[in-house]
């Protein structure tokens, strides 16, 4: 997934939601010519800020339900989220993405496609689990899990065009609003005899 992250070119200002401790954030910074990062927990972001090491790199405090950007990026990536976001506030979510893009701004997203069994999920109902931490308490947590078809269907019906691929575990993939032309990627040289 680090590849096709590559290949899709998250270069300009790039926005990275739910930003968590850092693991992707340090790929992005990579590429990214100016890099925002964001996450509702200040602990999270402070792990992030260590792992990356970088003072250039903007750190915001929000709930992605109620945030709303103050301005717009060429590249918006979030990993390992939307599986988190209820099937009932999906088209909010990708609303409030929407918002967050630049003229011609594009989305990559990277999350797990099906359920990896752990030892602190205690039952699993339709998209929300009960999970038991270490020291006995119980928490509910979403987990809505996508094929690429299906994902990329959902997407189409709140106006986005996407191209989303699967690994055995993951999906990955890019999206940008359908009333934005993108430019032409531009395609391999043949090899000349």
């Amino acid at each position: 997934m680090a590849g096709a992250l590559e290949t899709f070119g998250a270069t300009g200002d790039v926005l990275e939601l739910a930003g968590g401790t850092g693991w992707w954030t340090a790929h992005l910074g990579r590429t990214a010519g100016h890099l925002t990062v964001i996450d509702s927990s200040p602990e999270s972001l402070e792990l992030n800020r260590k792992r990356v090491g970088r003072p250039d790199v903007d750190y915001l405090i929000g709930d992605l339900f109620t945030w709303q950007p103050l301005r717009t990026y060429d590249v918006v990536f979030f990993s390992f989220w939307l599986s988190h976001v209820p099937r009932s506030r999906f088209p909010g979510f990708w609303s409030m993405v929407r918002s967050c893009l630049a003229p011609r701004g594009r989305v990559f997203l990277i999350d797990n496609r099906i359920e990896i069994p752990g030892p602190n999920v205690i039952r699993r109902d339709s998209d929300l689990e009960l999970r038991r931490v270490h020291d006995g308490r119980e928490f509910r947590v979403i987990e809505v899990f996508y094929e690429p078809e299906e994902l990329q269907s959902l997407l189409g019906d709140e106006g986005w065009t996407a191209r989303i691929d699967a690994t055995r575990w993951f999906i990955f993939g890019e999206a940008s609003p359908s009333d934005v032309r993108q430019p032409a990627r531009p395609e391999a040289a043949p090899n000349a005899p």
